[in-house]
């Protein structure tokens, strides 16, 4: 449980107006929008290969309680935070695969809160890992973020191992493809920065990678400085091509929303890859614009969830010729 001592009262206050057991759910696209527009049948939908695998058995199967070993801001309103293992728990996120992922949950005022975040460190960085993460305002079903940026190093909160990450059924693994196109709307540069770094911090493999992201302003860059060192470091194989809204007069990057002629510009060295994926994480509406969001499959019983599957690809990577097992959605 987080420690209370650390918690803003501004939050306890406010998170009381909140409904109970309302977390947080990213919006999908329905079914049946899709088939007006993109005439898919429900049943290709349902033949789609899991995004998830199993939890590995080395790991957790439940949340637990983790320890934050360190803090700091890296935006106005953006935090690292570092989460020390367990004793005797794993040694690393290994186990969890290209780009692991954990959920984080924690209930205040009877209103459980909860979110998964992708780890920005390597999955094999020792006895530790490190989140990123924005401190949304408090609203209503939101506000962890604000939590957790408002923690104090040595409380704890609880956080679950999610299962390795696939692909269109399958794991990452290296030279698996030849180029990989990561485009990224702020905070979703999370787990595209841990594929690049984990790419990168692994001898074998040599794919090459071109890096978008898209952020307001200079000062709502994240990882930008980090993502433009492991470029000057590894020119042959990585690009980073950044893209702000609001730009100072000095800029020299991509200017306004993300186009075509941007992915393009971003491209432009990538050559003509046999074996090519594009990875995209941002908000609802990013989604829709580069490749389509998910689409939301009816539950098949009353004791199912409806399922969440990636569809057919859309938007600005469809009109450059991406098919629809070449986009990944994050």
């Amino acid at each position: 449980m987080l420690c209370q001592r650390g918690w803003r009262g501004a939050f306890r206050m406010g998170v009381r107006a909140l409904r109970p057991h309302c977390a947080g759910r990213r919006a999908v696209v329905d079914l049946a929008t899709v088939k007006l527009s993109e005439q898919v049948s429900e049943s290709d939908l349902a033949a789609e290969p899991k995004t998830y695998g199993k939890v590995d058995p080395s790991l957790p199967d439940d949340f637990i309680s983790l320890e934050l070993g360190d803090e700091r801001w890296v935006s106005p309103d953006s935090k690292i935070l570092t989460f020390l293992l367990p004793t005797g728990g794993p040694l690393s996120l290994a186990a969890t695969g290209i780009p692991s992922a954990v959920k984080v949950r924690h209930t205040v005022a009877d209103v459980l809160l909860d979110k998964s975040y992708s780890p920005i460190s390597p999955p094999w960085k020792p006895h530790s890992f490190d989140l990123l993460v924005k401190s949304y305002p408090l609203r209503e079903g939101g506000g962890l973020g604000q939590l957790l940026c408002s923690m104090n190093i040595g409380e704890t909160t609880e956080i679950n191992f999610k299962p390795q990450r696939y692909f269109w059924g399958k794991t990452y693994t290296a030279n698996c493809w030849d180029h990989i196109l990561l485009i990224a709307g702020g905070t979703g540069v999370a787990p595209l920065f841990q594929m690049v770094s984990a790419v990168l911090g692994t001898p074998e493999d040599r794919t090459r990678m071109s890096v978008v992201t898209c952020n307001r302003t200079a000062n709502n860059i994240l990882l930008g400085s980090e993502l433009d060192a492991l470029a000057a470091k590894h020119p042959e194989r990585l690009e980073h091509y950044p893209i702000l809204s609001q730009p100072p007069p000095d800029w020299i990057g991509g200017v306004g929303h993300v186009t075509v002629q941007d992915l393009r510009r971003a491209l432009r060295n990538a050559g003509t890859p046999q074996r090519r994926m594009a990875l995209v994480c941002g908000t609802d509406g990013f989604l829709e614009t580069v490749c389509g969001d998910k689409i939301r499959l009816p539950a098949q019983t009353a004791s199912e969830s409806p399922r969440k599957v990636q569809g057919p690809v859309r938007g600005l990577l469809r009109d450059l010729g991406y098919a629809t097992e070449e986009v990944t959605r994050m």
